[in-house]
């Protein structure tokens, strides 16, 4: 059985928050914990809006947490819109089983990686670089 590819027309992440919390100076050597999320927004017949969070900070919890958010808004091809037909239970399957490759296609991963690097950098820290890419077993 071969996988019917579908297309959006437009994917397009667009920052909805960030916030840098300094906490206290510390020493040593701390594990760097990163906690991401993708929850379905709105759904219509012909778009729908995913929103992506990352939450960072090290453990023991000093220096800093950071909270990056995301709103991806996705716009169904003329192909997808006429496949599923208005059908909001079909396509909202559809979103949740490609909602991480949605993420990272709409480059808000990375985006949130930029932020967070330039974020330490500001607060006389090493930049931290993370990955500019979702994984499937982290959502």
């Amino acid at each position: 059985m071969t996988q019917e590819i579908i297309n959006l027309s437009a994917i397009n992440p667009v920052l909805q928050s960030v916030s840098y919390k300094r906490i206290d100076d510390a020493k040593g050597n701390f594990k760097i914990i990163v906690n991401e999320d993708i929850s379905i927004g709105k759904v219509d017949k012909d778009n729908f809006i995913l929103i992506y969070s990352r939450n960072v900070y090290l453990k023991p919890k000093v220096l800093f947490e950071i909270n990056t958010t995301f709103q991806i808004e996705c716009k169904f091809d003329q192909r997808a819109v006429m496949k599923y037909n208005g059908d909001l239970d079909k396509i909202q399957s559809f979103i949740e089983k490609n909602k991480t490759a949605i993420v990272n296609e709409s480059r808000a991963c990375g985006l949130s990686s930029l932020l967070v690097s330039q974020l330490t950098v500001l607060d006389h820290l090493n930049p931290m670089i993370l990955s500019a890419r979702c994984e499937d077993e982290k959502m």
